[in-house]
């Protein structure tokens, strides 16, 4: 008795023909999507990458990919720019300056050109201070400085008339140029 609703030669009602007509459109699309529109999506995606990596070997960064030349822009926004001794001299003297720190001496060497075209100078300071504390205030200067200023080597000792006497080797990095 159940059955006589679903027998042969009924006609749809208008609601079922409705979803059968979004059914068959829902079908349609996805059919399209997987076997039309997908492997084309794919293989642009592909070129463009492709594309991308031949622009980025072409760049004024000579032979680098677009990830490598990225990696390259952003350390040299943290590096200062043709930098002469006399600024180092001047960046040093004021750090020690304000740490409460002398310098007796200062031997500034001669620029060295790192493999990743950088440039770098080692600078040898002997420092005289009161305290301890002050020697500390000074290093920790250099080390917080936002440019690419490093301190790669610092010995203080305390000696018989209570001042502190210190040697430290800063490495101011740089770019040549931009």
């Amino acid at each position: 008795m159940g059955n006589e609703r679903w027998t042969r030669g009924r006609r749809l009602t208008s609601r079922e023909r409705i979803l059968l007509g979004i059914l068959m459109i829902l079908v349609f699309w996805t059919a399209a999507l997987r076997l039309a529109i997908e492997p084309y999506g794919e293989l642009k995606e592909e070129l463009c990458r492709a594309q991308e990596e031949h622009r980025g070997r072409e760049s004024a960064f000579g032979g680098l990919t677009r990830t490598e030349r990225d990696r390259l822009e952003q350390i040299e926004e943290g590096l200062y720019e043709a930098l002469d001794t006399a600024f180092m001299d001047r960046s040093l003297q004021r750090m020690a300056g304000e740490a409460g720190v002398r310098i007796l001496k200062m031997e500034i060497g001669n620029p060295e050109r790192t493999e990743t075209g950088l440039e770098k100078t080692r600078i040898a300071v002997d420092l005289q201070a009161e305290t301890a504390g002050e020697m500390e205030q000074l290093a920790g200067a250099i080390d917080s400085q936002e440019k690419s200023v490093f301190l790669t080597d610092f010995s203080a000792e305390q000696n018989e008339t209570g001042q502190w006497t210190g040697r430290m080797e800063v490495v101011y990095c740089y770019v040549r140029e931009k």
